[in-house]
């Protein structure tokens, strides 16, 4: 999974940041996430979030897409500190398997520029807002504009699962003609997790769904952009799927 995906050129650099305040690939990140995964009728996806890059299909189980969503807190010590909501899906191209990420809040600028210009992730901003307590318990409200997006009350188990888990998060994204593959990995403590959550506005096709599993990743670290891939072309779009 970390070799460039065929037809793009591992050669092409994005070249520098023109923002300003964007660190450089790859970013080195620590904190900790809430996942939870859905199995959702295809045909109850919104066109956003169904179009995946090219040459690229949903992983699909019958009618239904595996989709995901993430909220995560990167804390101070890593390239970045800032919180986060994604929505993401596993897509596939014969036996390779990589996430694509069509919806994503993040509470920063740089985290938002950076997810664009090097990666092609269509970051935007958002109020995000978390009520930790120490048990592992956690409250996270999501906002932009002023409108809800979504909400999620968590209570993760007692016990962890057995030792350090890493895991391969490699990513395929395409945004404003630039198709980037990259590598990418989370190592962290796993524990089972107790999910409600709750969505609106364009995540509202996840509103009312109970969750296939959910998992608190505890202590992770993340890496994010290494051996990555870029095809720029003014033709690459979504729709081309």
């Amino acid at each position: 999974m970390g070799t460039p995906t065929p037809g793009i050129s591992a050669a092409h650099d994005p070249g520098p940041d023109p923002r300003g305040g964007i660190p450089p690939e790859p970013w080195f990140l620590g904190g900790d996430l809430r996942l939870s995964t859905w199995l959702v009728p295809v045909a109850d996806l919104p066109p956003q979030v169904r179009e995946v890059p090219p040459g690229w299909r949903l992983l699909r189980l019958g009618r239904f897409a595996v989709v995901g969503a993430v909220v995560a807190h990167y804390a101070p010590g890593g390239v970045l500190a800032y919180e986060e909501l994604l929505v993401a899906l596993p897509v596939r191209r014969g036996a390779r398997l990589r996430i694509t990420i069509p919806q994503i809040w993040v509470t920063t600028t740089p985290a938002r520029d950076g997810g664009r210009h090097l990666w092609s992730i269509p970051k935007e901003l958002a109020d995000i807002t978390r009520e930790a307590a120490p048990s592992g318990s956690m409250r996270v409200r999501v906002w932009r504009d002023g409108v809800r997006l979504a909400s999620l009350a968590a209570r993760p188990a007692r016990r962890r699962l057995p030792g350090t888990w890493t895991l391969p998060l490699p990513t395929i994204q395409v945004l404003d003609g630039v198709r980037v593959a990259a590598t990418n990995r989370v190592t962290a403590r796993l524990r089972p997790l107790r999910t409600r959550w709750r969505f609106a506005g364009p995540l509202a096709f996840l509103d009312g769904r109970r969750p296939a599993f959910s998992l608190m990743l505890d202590e992770a670290a993340i890496t994010f952009g290494r051996n990555v891939a870029r095809h720029v072309s003014p033709h690459i779009t979504q729709e081309d799927a």
